[in-house]
């Protein structure tokens, strides 16, 4: 069969979730041809909640159990927590909860402020205008006034709806003294002319995929928009290697489609959008000796964090409760304990998020496994009882950069499926963020208490909770200690 046709453009985007995108929707607005590579396919019209059995089809968010044709293999067992991320149009932003925080100022100077981690190139101020275009294309809801940032402004829509547990969580969080705020929500609650977002039906099951574009996935906003516009999207197909100039510069992929042909596309830039992990599939299968492209400063693969998560469960006492309506994770946040106090034993802090539950069979089957449920004349009743008053708070820990967590080569083992090297997760958990969770389960316990709640329970870190994966390819002035620039340029390339 003939080989497929190479081909040619300005810039060539690898990966189309949450940032290749936006980058995607950024240079066609602005006249480049871009083609975008997306190792899996489109996932429209497939999502469980299109099927009253939902739960029993809900997709692993671990790709080494997930196992699908566009996932590939990475070696977590040098880690706690498990990978969790997903590889088609809009990555991993199809399954994640819809919940869209800014960071705050002082995230961007913490070496300066409390002698921990590295300072940005840029600072919040510098973001900000890019934080107010990113929440007005998406149509963000949320509420302004909130303490924690005070610039947010009247651009945004109509909060999610708190409901009767998120008032009651509201209310015992008044009485605690303590910030709270309706979270920031890239989750659609007014109506528009978009015909491809409707508004939010508070199915509720955000993180099995929103099967009627009422959130703000890449792949129903930003990729839809570039794709009128002229973005050509190719899906399925995998990036194997930076192509590179005869003066070294980057100048295109090498690329391998389901039928597993290989052909090229020369472009006059090269934008690496695969998440923490995946770009470096591509650094490690552009170089022939086992390293990354770009590593001159030994820093590709280091730094590596996936923000550890604690998590605290209660059962709220009132009886006509409703967390089993509306999304899931996007509902309520608190930033009392995000910032560094010196009367604690910890630098930087942790974010409560406040999450509805999970589902009456997933939830029924944990309470029978604890005892907690018991089949007979009540049985119905108690599901019921769960499904409607189970509430959840999970502690996002800031993880600080550590050189020695970060992700190798696996250079003694054969190659992936993909006939790219494997990668493997070196990471552990540090004493200042196992400070930090332990201070934030105790405070979530402290908050179920006095809700009311009974049945609680909390521990940490959850294992299959790594969908924060961020670092790798260290940012910074200085070529000798990050990888590339403020403006994301790789220093050696």
């Amino acid at each position: 069969e003939e080989k497929p046709q190479d081909l040619e453009c300005d810039v060539v985007v690898i990966g189309s979730g949450a940032s290749g995108s936006v980058a995607c929707q950024v240079l066609v607005d602005n006249g480049y041809s871009v083609v975008c590579v997306e190792k899996g396919g489109y996932w429209l019209g497939q999502f469980p909640t299109d099927h009253f059995d939902w739960e029993s089809l809900k997709p692993s968010l671990n790709p080494n159990l997930r196992n699908s044709m566009a996932d590939y293999f990475i070696d977590t067992s040098d880690s706690p927590i498990d990978v969790a991320n997903f590889n088609g149009v809009g990555g991993s932003t199809v399954f994640f909860s819809g919940h869209y925080p800014r960071f705050h100022p002082s995230d961007f100077r913490t070496m300066s402020l409390d002698g921990v981690g590295v300072d940005w190139p840029f600072d919040y101020d510098q973001l900000a205008p890019f934080y107010l275009a990113n929440e007005k294309f998406l149509g963000v809801a949320g509420l302004c006034g909130d303490p924690a940032y005070p610039d947010m402004m009247s651009h945004l829509a109509t909060p999610v709806p708190l409901g009767v547990a998120g008032e009651t969580l509201a209310n015992t969080l008044n009485d605690l003294g303590w910030h709270w705020w309706p979270s920031y929500s890239a989750i659609k609650t007014v109506f528009s002319n978009d015909p491809t977002r409707s508004v939010c039906k508070n199915i509720g099951q955000c993180n099995t995929g929103c099967p009627i574009g009422a959130k703000g996935s890449a792949d129903v906003t930003f990729l839809a928009d570039a794709l009128s516009k002229g973005l050509k999207l190719i899906v399925n197909t995998t990036a194997l290697s930076v192509i590179r100039s005869n003066k070294g510069a980057a100048a295109g992929v090498v690329c391998r489609d389901e039928q597993g042909k290989t052909f090229k596309i020369y472009s006059r830039a090269v934008m690496l959008a695969a998440n923490a992990l995946g770009s470096l599939r591509v650094l490690s299968g552009s170089t022939d000796n086992g390293d990354y492209l770009g590593n001159s400063s030994d820093q590709v693969g280091r730094n590596f964090m996936i923000h550890p998560l604690g998590y605290v469960e209660g059962v709220l006492a009132e009886v006509d409760c409703d967390s089993h309506i509306g999304p899931q994770g996007s509902w309520i946040a608190s930033h009392e304990f995000y910032e560094t106090d010196a009367d604690r034993e910890f630098k930087r802090g942790y974010s409560l998020q406040f999450l509805k539950n999970s589902g009456p069979v997933e939830l029924s089957a944990k309470a029978l496994i604890r005892r907690k449920l018991d089949f007979g004349a009540n049985f119905l009743e108690e599901v019921k009882l769960r499904l409607h008053s189970t509430v959840g708070v999970a502690v996002i820990c800031e993880d600080l950069p550590a050189q020695e967590n970060m992700v190798v080569v696996v250079t003694d083992r054969k190659k992936d499926k993909d006939g790219l090297p494997k990668l493997k997760i070196r990471y552990e958990i540090s004493e200042n963020t196992r400070a930090m969770m332990s201070h934030g389960i105790a405070k979530a316990k402290i908050i179920l208490q006095s809700a009311g709640a009974s049945d609680i329970r909390g521990d940490g870190p959850v294992k299959f909770a790594g969908w924060h994966l961020t670092g790798t390819t260290r940012m910074g002035n200085d070529p000798k200690e990050s990888v590339v620039n403020a403006f994301e340029r790789l220093h050696d390339v």
